[in-house]
């Protein structure tokens, strides 16, 4: 954590890449943005679509130093023994505790509850053929 890294500086086994490879990197932040397949379909539901390009740029500029700000902490904080993702270090930093096992579980729930997000394009797909075929036949 922050106060960590003030009172005791970045680990002395600071490493350019944690983890087998660059790959795992790649992985961690394909998975950051997983949410890009919602893109389209918010900004053609936007009531003024036109200013979607700025809103988005600004979004994405917030979550890449949010995320970016999160890992170098851990990274300055556990040097080489950092893991692939926050939640693995979780039990690192206060062995014992039950608080990485709430936040672990906090986060499953968050994943069950964003996957409708997911089927959000599909379900406007969807709609759209049911929409078109209901037309059809009401001709």
């Amino acid at each position: 954590n922050v106060q960590h890294i003030s009172t005791k500086g970045p680990s002395p086994t600071l490493a350019l890449w944690v983890g087998a490879s660059p790959s795992t990197f790649l992985g961690t932040a394909a998975y950051a943005f997983e949410g890009i397949g919602l893109v389209l379909p918010i900004a053609s539901s936007m009531a003024e679509p036109e200013l979607f390009p700025g809103i988005a740029v600004a979004v994405l500029a917030i979550l890449l130093l949010l995320l970016l700000s999160f890992g170098l902490v851990g990274v300055f904080t556990f040097g080489a023994d950092a893991q692939p993702t926050i939640l693995l270090d979780l039990s690192l930093l206060t062995p014992g505790s039950p608080t990485a096992s709430i936040i672990e579980l906090l986060y499953c729930i968050i994943l069950i509850c964003s996957f409708p997000l997911m089927l959000f394009p599909a379900s406007q797909i969807l709609d759209r053929i049911v929409d078109a075929r209901s037309r059809v036949t009401q001709d």
